[in-house]
């Protein structure tokens, strides 16, 4: 323990710059790294409970892209290499190793999401390698790409959903429905499936479980999943980005996004905002990415004591600023 705290220390101490294409917030301290250059936006949640700091590193939005031999033989993915440019032949390493670096010296390291650009063994060997093998503790929230033979060039997949479900949580190294861990006896991490624009009716009730546990134990909980939920403020039907390079607006009223007012809920999505309604008590922030951009919102809730919210953190995504890597350092104090 002491070696880690003098080489995070010792990393630190490089010193730091302000970036570029920031609107003002007093939500992110950001800043990029003078020598090894990785964009950094700090976050900090007072969990009311005192003891020992937490300190989560979160990433998001990877896009591993790449292609071995063997994938040659699937048509779909032959398709997606020759359509989809970005990212294409693990370009985002730099990022990956850059972001992971960062999270070494954190307490958890927790990644929201299209991780993945393709589901193809070129991509998966490069998780294994700069992710999973790095870290075998990771938490890894799934995005939609995460499931998707076909990129960025239209038409049907081949094969079938539940074939393609099945390899990503063969290669997963937790559920990839819903995971937890507790970090320092203080915070609860829980990792939630919304891949597809709604949630699944198995992780209605862990949540329920977790959320009672933390009322037992004393601890708080923090929710990492791929995409946001709509907030509920008629304000926020273009809310301006805080990252300025990218995604101007985004409508998180009556978009597209889990609880608007606009799209219709699964019996799933109304259970879990009831557990999130009625939980504003321990559930003490929504972490997401999906839109590669940075935004800040609370979600309302009407309850009989009046409304309650949860604050929701929107990261960019892990390769911009140049693919040296992009991390939200989350302190639970």
């Amino acid at each position: 323990m002491f070696c880690k705290e003098f080489r995070k220390k010792r990393f630190y101490s490089q010193g730091k710059m302000l970036l570029n294409q920031m609107a003002p917030t007093d939500k992110f301290d950001h800043y990029m790294l003078k020598k090894t250059m990785q964009a950094i936006f700090e976050v900090r949640i007072d969990s009311g409970l005192g003891g020992e700091e937490v300190e989560i590193a979160m990433m998001n939005d990877m896009h591993i892209n790449a292609f071995t031999k063997e994938d040659e033989k699937n048509e779909d993915l032959m398709r997606t290499k020759a359509c989809r440019s970005w990212n294409a032949e693990g370009s985002s390493i730099p990022s990956i190793i850059g972001g992971m670096n960062v999270a070494q010296y954190a307490d958890q390291t927790v990644i929201a999401g299209d991780t993945l650009d393709v589901l193809s063994e070129g991509t998966m060997q490069i998780m294994k390698k700069y992710v999973f093998d790095r870290d075998p503790n990771v938490l890894c929230a799934v995005g939609s790409h995460e499931f998707s033979h076909l990129v960025q060039c239209g038409g049907v997949e081949k094969m079938p959903y539940a074939e393609r479900r099945k390899i990503v949580q063969d290669f997963w190294p937790h559920d990839i429905s819903y995971a937890t861990k507790d970090v320092k006896d203080k915070v609860i991490c829980v990792i939630l499936d919304n891949a597809h624009g709604h949630y699944l009716d198995c992780e209605v009730e862990k949540l329920q479980a977790d959320v009672d546990r933390a009322r037992r134990e004393n601890k708080i909980i923090l929710i990492f999943q791929h995409e946001p939920v709509s907030t509920g403020n008629p304000d926020q039907q273009k809310q301006p980005t805080l990252y300025e390079a990218y995604i101007p607006k985004a409508n998180y009223y009556d978009g597209n996004f889990i609880f608007s007012k606009s799209k219709e809920m699964t019996d799933a999505d109304k259970a879990i905002y009831e557990i999130m309604k009625n939980a504003t008590d321990v559930i003490k922030g929504i972490f997401c990415g999906h839109l590669h951009s940075l935004f800040y919102n609370e979600v309302i809730f009407e309850t009989d004591d009046g409304v309650k919210t949860i604050p929701q953190y929107t990261c960019i995504g892990n390769t911009y600023f140049a693919y040296k890597g992009v991390v939200t350092r989350i302190f639970v104090k």
